[in-house]
């Protein structure tokens, strides 16, 4: 199928879908997520509400190859109601036979019952946010599990019969030592699991945690340190037959998380829920943050849609550049050279050969990726290689 509504062209058929579940029991004390806690009395309302824009979407004839229902914490709202929406989903849409379907969930909320009706219901990737095995860390993040809690939760989810579960975990937390981390590295894999996502704390302003960061009653995240860190999840989950495929990201062979692998290629996606995104035809929407406003809006048939923009082609490209350099497989000039009908080869050269000269990037013909020191400075090369392709695609359009 071919898009041309933004000037340039895009060629896609498959989409992948995002559904936001925005309730919590608790808010942990780093969060800063469109979530909401004591809303219990809404959540029929909300997935109803999820149900209706679903029913509504007028691009029901583009097959689905992956759904995320995350969150907030989606196993906050009833099995029943998780499973209405993947219902509605399959009744709206037409499902790749592998499409991915991935569920975030809570230890502090597992079950096997819970487990194995979601599983029936076509659910077939559990997506657990652990953050830490060590108690101490679990509660400065203000989770509500214990070390015990995670360990258990993805037991039982593997025999409710999971084959593709994931981790969540986090590293650079304050006063977290590089031992205390390889601990935690080592308990992931202790689990069996398939998949770990691995994340550096940000410290977002107004949360609890970075208040007491700025009151100095916790030590500031250390630069030097989270690299280490950084290196050691790659050396360990490397060493241990894990696909480091993204910068934050390691899979078992066969287990990349295929949903997210859109969003790092810029491929098109549909977002249903409260301050859920979406992005087709160029076109980028997000709707409204608060669960209670998006539920009215449904319900009196109105718009959703808090802010919208479409992203001239320049920017477009630039993005896929920025995204796509995260994959340890790299990007491929050529191929985005096709996608939106643009040259960059001899653009982008200059820059390319001096990165690779600081030893950040490799380049193998079209194709250019992170090298390992290119990973800690990743931000830095995508801004590099964004700021050339703006502006040689600005000046060319205003030629």
């Amino acid at each position: 199928m071919r898009f041309h509504g933004c000037g340039y062209l895009v060629i896609m058929t498959e989409l992948s879908v995002y559904v936001h579940i925005p309730y919590c029991a608790k808010r942990c004390t780093y969060c800063d997520f469109a979530t909401f806690t004591h809303r219990e009395h809404e959540e029929e309302a909300y997935v109803a509400a999820v149900c209706q824009q679903i029913d509504e979407c007028p691009y029901s004839t583009r097959p689905v190859r992956s759904v995320y229902i995350g969150g907030g914490t989606p196993t906050h709202v009833t099995p029943a109601g998780l499973c209405s929406i993947l219902n509605r989903l399959r009744d709206r849409f037409p499902f790749t036979p592998d499409a991915e379907i991935s569920l975030e969930a809570n230890p502090a909320s597992a079950d096997g019952p819970r487990f194995e009706q979601l599983l029936a219901a076509g659910y077939n990737r559990i997506s657990f946010g652990v953050q830490s095995f060590n108690d101490d860390s679990l509660r400065l993040l203000g989770r509500l599990h214990s070390s015990n809690d995670a360990i258990d939760a993805i037991r039982t989810a593997r025999a409710a019969g999971f084959t593709n579960i994931s981790l969540d975990m986090m590293f650079a937390l304050p006063r977290q030592t590089i031992r205390a981390w390889t601990a935690d590295l080592d308990t992931a894999l202790d689990t069996g699991v398939d998949h770990i996502s691995a994340y550096s704390l940000i410290l977002e302003a107004g949360t609890p945690l970075t208040a007491r960061v700025r009151r100095g009653l916790l030590p500031e995240p250390d630069d030097a340190a989270a690299a280490e860190m950084m290196m050691q999840a790659h050396r360990i989950l490397s060493g241990h037959g894990f696909d480091h495929y993204e910068i934050a990201n390691y899979a078992k062979p066969g287990f990349r998380c295929r949903h997210n692998i859109v969003y790092w290629t810029n491929g098109e996606y549909l977002g249903f829920g409260s301050a859920a995104a979406s992005y087709v035809n160029g076109c980028r929407a997000t709707a409204v943050r608060d669960s209670s406003e998006f539920i009215r809006r449904v319900q009196l048939g109105q718009s959703v849609i808090a802010a919208e923009e479409r992203l001239p082609r320049a920017e477009a490209v630039a993005e896929t550049i920025m995204l796509g350099i995260r994959l340890l497989d790299g990007v491929d000039i050529e191929h985005i050279e096709e996608r939106y009908a643009v040259r960059l080869t001899d653009v982008l050269a200059p820059v390319t050969t001096r990165l690779q000269q600081r030893g950040l990037l490799r380049v193998s013909g079209p194709q250019i990726q992170l090298t390992e020191q290119g990973m800690l400075l990743a931000d830095t090369v995508a801004a590099e290689l964004m700021a050339c392709v703006e502006i040689s695609l600005r000046a060319d359009s205003n030629r």
